[in-house]
């Protein structure tokens, strides 16, 4: 915090009682730091990649992350009919009673850790310029940019999981390695069994439909031996399968959304843009309607479309570091394949959380990867320490301590650092003494003409009393 930022520069994560092994040469991470910062996208990670155990040491390490599960548990709570689990509950579950594997649980859950990190991140002074989701993680891209409130996104994700449980026919998902124009002839006579749900990137898509129709095309790839791998989400999302939902989702949220007040509307993010995975481009508008997420829900995911528009904006050229936001990078692999296809070498991808990593470390890890990008994260709030109140049921925050024994950088003597103006050398390093009756030379003028100045005192220059000179005048 008090010591200058040079362009080289690193980062460690020190833990209590292993502060010897993070100040290890081995433990630090290093970067060169470019001229100016840079600016920030938020890539928001779709439903699926959660885990048992995510975000837990975040929830317990940063009071912010807590407070803001905590609060959406109570916009949840106000429901008719409320959820009859809290976020805070299914998230601290241990493994072997995890619920995560349950979509209507799964998707608040994970909208919820999404708007967790960029609530905590706003008090780092992270902040993006611009978001993408992917799927169901737009619902937190559309907060993230200032699009709808933190209420409205977790109701808007809650529902989306209940409406599907209730209404939404059986079926089935397929991840396929190829791109669209690569593997509609593989799907040219299934029909409607088999649809491209999202267009990940130039190489990667994925399929969904009935449970027969996946199982039919995952023969055609695995006898091409073509990677496909079936995802078991037990419905066949972003397809005609979800127009049996739409009307009840809709239904739900116009009922809820009158239940919102004007505190609960306050609760949100500073305005920036937001590309559309449902229309590739640049989402339009102050605010999202709550039809947009039964379209989200039905139609095809446009992620490669949505990250070539940013990657191209002429406005968002200067959007260098993106950050995933969500449970695990689940979107680096096809992000990194978008970027390949466009030629985008300006883009530099950091992951917020990785499955089964400790997720408290993994933030500060994030932290620290824009510190050596050159970002002005907050380092004072980012070091906050969390302690315990003797004798209270609250944690009460401490800014870092200072450290005052650090050694000081070394001194390069080689190099001389040093500026003198003629009339400062010259009256520094005078050549000649003063002349008792010239004077003293006076600097800074010409060579060619030299001035002396002197003031004729008796106290100064004692022999003048045997030099006088006696003028009579005649009368």
């Amino acid at each position: 915090m008090r010591r200058t930022r040079f362009a080289q520069r690193a980062y460690t994560v020190a833990y209590e009682n292993k502060i010897a092994e993070a100040f290890e040469t081995s433990a630090f991470k290093t970067g060169t730091a470019g001229g100016t910062a840079p600016k920030i996208g938020f890539v928001f990670t779709g439903q699926g990649a959660q885990w048992a155990g995510m975000g837990v040491e975040a929830f317990h390490a940063f009071p912010s992350f807590r407070e803001t599960i905590q609060n959406l548990d109570r916009v949840l709570q106000r429901l008719d009919p409320a959820p009859q689990w809290t976020l805070e509950e299914v998230l601290l579950a241990p493994k072997e009673s995890s619920r995560l594997a349950e979509a209507e649980i799964a998707q608040p859950v994970c909208t919820a850790i999404q708007i967790a990190i960029v609530d905590l991140f706003e008090e780092w002074e992270i902040k993006p310029t611009v978001t993408v989701g992917h799927s169901s993680g737009e619902i937190a891209a559309a907060y993230a940019a200032g699009l709808v409130s933190a209420p409205e996104a977790i109701i808007a994700a809650f529902y989306r999981g209940l409406a599907v449980k209730q209404v939404a026919p059986a079926g089935s998902m397929l991840a396929v390695g190829l791109g669209v124009s690569e593997v509609e002839p593989y799907l040219s006579d299934l029909g409607d069994d088999v649809v491209v749900a999202c267009e990940n990137s130039p190489n990667s898509v994925t399929l969904s439909g009935t449970a027969a129709g996946i199982a039919a095309a995952k023969e055609r790839f695995d006898l091409d031996k073509i990677f496909a791998r079936e995802l078991r989400t037990g419905k066949a999302y972003h397809s005609q399968h979800m127009n049996a939902v739409a009307p009840l989702y809709e239904k739900l949220l116009s009922l809820a959304y009158y239940t919102i007040d004007d505190e609960d509307l306050a609760w949100r993010q500073e305005r920036s843009r937001m590309i559309s995975s449902v229309t590739g481009e640049e989402f339009e508008g102050e605010q999202v309607p709550f039809q947009y997420w039964s379209e989200n829900l039905r139609n095809r995911v446009r992620f490669n479309s949505a990250v070539t528009t940013l990657g191209n904006h002429p406005e968002l050229q200067d959007v260098t570091s993106i950050i995933e936001i969500g449970p695990h990078s689940a979107l680096a692999g096809p992000f990194k394949q978008i970027s390949i296809a466009n030629k985008f070498s300006h883009f530099k991808y950091i992951a917020s959380f990785v499955r089964n990593n400790d997720s408290a470390v993994d933030l500060l890890k994030t932290a620290g990867e824009l510190v050596l990008h050159n970002y002005p994260v907050d380092l004072e709030k980012v070091n906050e320490i969390e302690e315990s109140v003797s004798g209270a049921t609250f944690q009460k925050r401490r800014k870092p301590l200072i450290l005052v024994d650090l050694p000081t950088y070394q001194w390069n003597y080689e190099r001389k650092h040093w500026y003198e103006p003629r009339l400062s050398a010259e009256q520094r390093a005078i050549k000649y003494p003063r002349h008792d009756v010239l004077g003293s030379r006076i600097v800074g003028l010409s060579d060619r003409s030299p001035v002396w100045k002197n003031q004729l005192r008796h106290r100064d220059v004692p022999w003048f009393k045997d030099h006088s000179v006696n003028i009579s005048f005649l009368q």
